[in-house]
């Protein structure tokens, strides 16, 4: 009987792992630039809910599901390469930065917390070499979460302020960190507090006036003594006060090194 058991959880294992099919989506990104990828659980819930299920009810779930990423052949991800899903309501996202050229696999599975079945998809992404941008700014946005500012059209409006704090169109998002993974602390669990999440964009253009202000003396003074300096008036772009960035904690770099002192606009 226990044999006979041990056999019945195999097959149910096998079986649950073998439902859904496997898709493979296709992303091309340059070198030095953003990447992120929402993990849908909508797009899974059709491998779970089965054809006959939806043509005859006509009723679409709406499971809970955990989500798992790697590397193929590999049991974690890349190290440029990061995935967040708070909750199995929630969809997940993969986001990150990559560093080198070449082809990534990234295997996703889901999860149903209800069937316990699994699907399969396989994300290739092919980074492309890229001219790193000689003028990058790093930004820390204190209410927002990571997961929060990775769909596209909340990195639209943060860029939007952003390009009017540079007088610059042409920006690029470079990467986006949640601040836990550069050493900030866990926040309490009560509403209103964040993790906090850093934001660097990239550019040709030269930094703005606006933008040279935080390496004045004056600024540097206000900041060491812990002074909680906000954004000066006509440098002040914020339409979303959840967008605002800290201005003590912005940061300018000059190809790969920090830019500490005023040059001559260009």
């Amino acid at each position: 009987m226990a044999g006979f058991r041990s056999w019945l959880f195999i097959s149910a294992v096998v079986a649950a792992s073998l439902c859904g099919i496997s898709a493979e989506i296709k992303f091309t990104i340059a070198v030095g630039r953003l990447f992120t990828y929402e993990v849908m659980r909508e797009n899974f819930q059709s491998d779970f809910d089965s054809y006959s299920q939806k043509l005859y009810t006509g009723v679409i779930h709406n499971d809970p599901m955990i989500f798992k990423c790697n590397q193929q052949g590999y049991p974690d991800l890349p190290e440029w390469l990061r995935f967040i899903q708070r909750r199995p309501s929630e969809n997940g996202f993969l986001y990150g930065t990559p560093t080198t050229p070449g082809k990534t696999f990234i295997e996703i599975y889901a999860i149903n917390k209800n069937s316990y079945d699994t699907a399969r998809d396989l994300l290739v992404i092919k980074a492309v070499p890229e001219k790193m941008l000689p003028y990058q700014a790093e930004f820390f946005i204190e209410l927002r979460e990571v997961e929060k500012v990775l769909p596209s059209s909340v990195q639209s409006e943060i860029k939007q302020d952003l390009q009017k704090l540079w007088n610059n169109e042409a920006l690029e998002i470079v990467n986006i960190t949640n601040a836990l993974d550069r050493g900030g602390r866990v926040p309490l669990p009560l509403a209103g507090h964040y993790e906090g999440v850093y934001v660097k964009v990239g550019s040709k253009k030269y930094f703005s006036r606006c933008l040279q202000k935080v390496v004045t003396p004056e600024y540097q003074r206000q900041c060491a003594a812990g002074d909680k300096v906000k954004v000066p008036g006509e440098c002040h772009f914020c339409k979303i006060p959840s967008n605002c960035i800290t201005w003590c904690k912005t940061k300018l770099v000059r190809g790969k090194t920090p830019f500490t002192k005023i040059i001559p606009l260009e």
